[in-house]
């Protein structure tokens, strides 16, 4: 599956059925969503974060 297809799918997953369970799982599948863009640009030659957080992303060392 290519990365932009698994982005698509996940995008609209959540937006049109809502998910049963912990709120949490929206922010930890937006992350995902992040982190594949950031795959996919640097296959395309974007060089990748350089340590900095995506976006929605928290530092390791707050609360989990």
């Amino acid at each position: 599956m290519k990365l932009s297809k698994a982005i698509e799918i996940i995008e609209v997953r959540t937006r049109t059925r809502p998910l049963l369970g912990s709120h949490e799982i929206y922010g930890a599948l937006q992350l995902s969503i992040e982190a594949l863009r950031e795959c996919k640009k640097a296959r395309e030659g974007d060089p990748a974060l350089d340590g900095e957080l995506l976006p929605g992303e928290t530092p390791e060392d707050e609360g989990e």
